[in-house]
């Protein structure tokens, strides 16, 4: 809703979108009649999500390495696994992840938060490219599994990730980035 209202407000006054606009969230606190900022979102002049601050709470994963990793709550709204634990103990701010190791835990935060606003489609099964940038819908999330995917050892700790964390979207994304890996190895005779 507040996506198509800026889209029409661009259209009305694209002078004012030349800039990023920046959108302010607040909540009225009834008992001494204050507004309570909870979060602000920057929009580029083509509304993409550019930057998302949140007042929301954090959460603590611990990795099985033991490194903790901060998130916020609408991050781990798009995990459903975090989401479930958080909805059966409300009080806890801590979730550990014994079969996790730290690096494609980070990985995976990092891609619910680049994600707290929409969850993107599924990439389609046939793989007729080597191009992830072809093969994703979205291309910011092509750019971001062409970055990260430096080996297959990476590609693999991160599938093992999303399928413990229950992600559908993020596995999907780096078994087709490995699909795509593969098919290229192929191509040029090495496999």
């Amino acid at each position: 809703m507040l996506g198509s209202f800026l889209r029409n407000t661009q259209k009305k006054h694209p002078q004012v979108f030349q800039q990023r606009a920046s959108i302010p969230t607040r909540k009225q606190n009834h008992s001494n009649d204050t507004w309570e900022l909870i979060s602000t979102h920057r929009y580029s002049a083509n509304m993409d999500l550019v930057e998302s601050t949140t007042s929301s709470p954090t959460f603590t994963l611990v990795s099985k390495d033991g490194k903790m990793i901060a998130a916020d709550r609408t991050a781990c709204e798009l995990i459903p696994l975090v989401k479930y634990h958080i909805q059966t103990d409300p009080n806890s701010h801590q979730i550990n992840f014994p079969n996790i190791d730290a690096a494609s835990l980070e990985l995976a935060v990092q891609y619910a938060t680049r994600h707290r606003a929409n969850l993107p489609r599924i990439i389609p099964p046939r793989i007729t490219s080597t191009d992830m940038s072809i093969l994703c819908p979205d291309q910011r999330d092509a750019i971001w599994i062409d970055g990260i995917a430096t080996s297959f050892r990476t590609l693999h700790s991160l599938i093992l990730c999303a399928h413990e964390l229950k992600m559908p979207t993020l596995l999907n994304l780096a078994v087709t980035k490995q699909a795509a890996l593969l098919k290229a190895l192929m191509d040029e005779g090495k496999l």
